[in-house]
């Protein structure tokens, strides 16, 4: 499981997810993926394999 979080110099952070496993796992995240466009109230489940990029609110 790989997460690094980014941050702009004028505001935003964005939540870079990949999960690098052969199983699922959650990760604590509030916002909204611009992979799938789902938005994450507190958790997302990264499928084995599964990659996310959350605009954090």
């Amino acid at each position: 499981m790989e997460v690094v979080r980014r941050s702009a110099p004028k505001g935003g952070t964005w939540l870079f997810a990949v999960n690098h496993t052969e199983n699922p796992v959650q990760v604590a995240a509030t916002g909204l993926d611009l992979v799938s466009g789902i938005r994450s109230p507190g958790a997302i489940t990264l499928p084995a394999g599964g990659v996310a990029v959350i605009a954090e609110d």
